[in-house]
């Protein structure tokens, strides 16, 4: 059973300058159902903002949602609800519990020059800034050297927000991503690896992409992402495992879509 799994911001989700999106959406949701094939949200937003993402876009219906860049997952019942599931929950827990967040937060505060996000951005395992495009690197690296320094069982990760073109910076625990939470999901679900794909567009993706998972680089992604990408692909040795798509956003989500699931490297 093939199972997609993807981004949302600048990726699934419809950019407001590409007319052609909402009608290949359309086909997306068409081409899912009609070859039943789970969907699964992986977002760095929370789950109140992906929850009443259908009020604003036609998408279709996910399956699992993994939210907060991976430090949470959420599953939904025969009747369409979705609950967080515990068990995933307590594992999170457990990696953070020689430092939770809220001393995290009391202790970070004191670097000052942090800008951290609006409080329905953090999570109970995150903790979000925000910072300038340019500056992102260098806040990065001050954060991991009180990480270190501090001894916090935390690491980051960081992206661009395709919207407002500014610095994402999350603190998550150690060696949480969105590719950490992808393999938990596909082991406890009993997925077949090979037959999972992945797509993303910015850096809290990167993980995802080169976890060794069917991959599909959106048009609009970050340049230097995509090299990394690229560069990590061919390290690995692995062949037709990633689709730089041309259509950007939810074009090329459906285009990377029909390329793997219409013969192309079945069996890579």
């Amino acid at each position: 059973m093939t199972v997609l799994i993807t981004d949302l911001d600048g990726t699934l989700i419809p950019l407001p300058d590409e007319p052609q999106n909402g009608e290949d959406l359309m086909k997306l949701s068409a081409y899912l159902a009609t070859n039943q094939i789970p969907l699964v949200y992986c977002t760095g937003r929370d789950y109140h903002s992906t929850h009443q993402l259908p009020q604003r876009f036609p998408l279709p219906d996910p399956e699992w949602i993994i939210c907060d860049v991976g430090s949470s997952l959420y599953r939904r019942d025969g009747a369409g609800r979705f609950s967080l599931v515990e068990e995933y929950r307590e594992q999170m827990h457990q990696l953070a519990s020689a430092m939770p967040i809220p001393v995290l937060r009391e202790k970070i505060v004191q670097l000052g020059g942090m800008i951290f996000q609006e409080d329905f951005h953090q999570g109970e395992f995150k903790l979000s800034f925000y910072a300038k495009a340019h500056e992102r690197d260098a806040k990065a690296e001050q954060i991991n050297n009180f990480l270190r320094e501090n001894n916090a069982p935390y690491s980051l990760v960081t992206s661009i927000d395709p919207w407002a073109k500014i610095a994402l910076i999350d603190v998550l625990p150690q060696g949480v991503t969105k590719g950490y939470a992808i393999g938990w999901l596909v082991e406890h679900a009993s997925w077949e690896p090979q037959r999972v794909i992945f797509a993303g567009d910015s850096g809290n993706d990167f993980a995802a992409l080169t976890a060794g998972y069917r991959a599909i680089l959106v048009g609009n992604a970050e340049r230097p992402l995509a090299s990394a990408v690229t560069a990590a692909h061919q390290e690995a040795g692995w062949e037709g495992r990633l689709f730089l798509a041309e259509g950007r956003a939810t074009s090329g989500v459906l285009e990377g879509c029909l390329w793997f699931l219409n013969g192309a490297e079945q069996d890579a």
